[in-house]
């Protein structure tokens, strides 16, 4: 994990990492990652949150599975602890169907939570390129998607982006801008 980050921080990129367990937040502290995240899984674990609030790092929360009532204790929680973060919006089915997106949700958070950067963390099907624009327009700044590479030994999932589908989607989040 140290040779993954070196070689990242060489090209002055942020490191991210999402932690399951305490044991892994002081190994993250150790490594000097740039910015945590919480996943979707441990949005419950307030064990974990409480050991990354204390590192004083960036946060970056991920609201899959949470209804509003949740993501307000969330926002409590690290508002309460003085902790720079942010949220994305994010839908926990793998892929996420066009039609359970709850893309509106961005601007639910943009306007309930104005002092935090929006994002969105999508599971859509690859080549979906209208997601980001929506997204985009409805005000999220931060986003998240799943890329990876396809080898005869480990064929990609159905939401994650392979090298074109990605380039694809960063040239629809640059026409989102300039439209």
């Amino acid at each position: 994990f140290f040779e993954i980050l070196q070689e990242i921080q060489k090209y002055n990129m942020k490191t991210i990492v999402t932690p399951f367990d305490e044991e892994s937040v002081k190994k993250i502290v150790k490594m000097n990652v740039d910015i945590i995240k919480i996943g979707s899984p441990s949005l419950h674990d307030f064990c974990l949150m409480e050991e990354v609030s204390k590192t004083r790092k960036p946060i970056i929360i991920s609201s899959g599975g949470c209804d509003i009532k949740h993501v307000d204790k969330l926002v409590s929680f690290f508002s309460n602890r003085f902790n720079n973060f942010a949220l994305m919006h994010c839908v926990s089915i793998y892929p996420t169907p066009k039609d359970k997106l709850n893309l509106s949700t961005i601007n639910v958070f943009k306007k309930r939570y104005r002092d935090l950067t929006i994002g969105f963390s999508t599971h859509e099907e690859p080549n979906n390129l209208d997601a980001i624009k929506i997204a985009r327009s409805l005000g999220a700044e931060m986003f998240e998607k799943h890329v990876g590479h396809e080898t005869d030994k480990y064929k990609l999932n159905k939401y994650s982006t392979n090298l074109e589908q990605t380039e694809n989607w960063i040239k629809s989040f640059i026409d989102a801008n300039l439209m």
